[in-house]
Formats: structure tokens, C-alpha cells, sequence
């Protein structure tokens, strides 16, 4: 069992770095493409990454956007964060 456990981990791992990996090549592309303006993320989340148990302020998307938006202006993008949840 403990063999099996250390797989799962070492699986989960693996698929961190490949998951980051992704997500900073497709932030470089954008940067470097000089035709695109914004960098939309996408989520699906419930009501409560949507901000309907709490302002919208606070929501997952308004922070994302608050926390990394001034990068994105920085490298002159807008940083748009959109839920496709309810």
C-alpha cells in the first residue's frame, strides 16, 4: 500500500509541473503576440467563486484580477476574469 501511495504522489507531482508548465507558455505566448490586448481566465466555479455569498468584490475572479491585473498592465495587457459558473 505504501508503494501505491508513493506513486499517486510522485503522479501528482508530475502533473503539477506539467500543469504549470502549460499555463507559463501560454502566458509567454500572449505577451509576445503583439495583436492580443487581454488575457482572459476562465472558471467554473459555484456560487461562491462567483461572489454571490459575499460582495462581488471579494469574489475569486475581482481578487485574480486585483492581484495580477497590474502585471498584466505593466506588460500592456488587460487581465480579464470571467466565471462560467453559477
Amino acid at each position: 500500500n505504501f508503494d501505491k501511495q508513493t506513486n499517486d504522489t510522485e503522479k501528482i507531482d508530475t502533473d503539477k509541473i506539467v500543469m504549470k508548465d502549460k499555463i507559463v507558455d501560454t502566458m509567454a505566448r500572449a505577451l509576445v503576440t503583439n495583436d492580443q490586448k487581454d488575457f482572459i481566465i476562465g472558471t467554473i466555479g459555484s456560487s461562491v467563486a462567483a461572489g454571490h455569498d459575499n460582495c462581488n468584490f471579494d469574489s475569486y475572479e475581482r481578487q485574480m484580477e486585483r492581484t495580477f491585473g497590474p502585471v498584466w498592465e505593466a506588460a500592456g495587457m488587460k487581465l480579464v476574469c470571467q466565471n462560467a459558473g453559477e
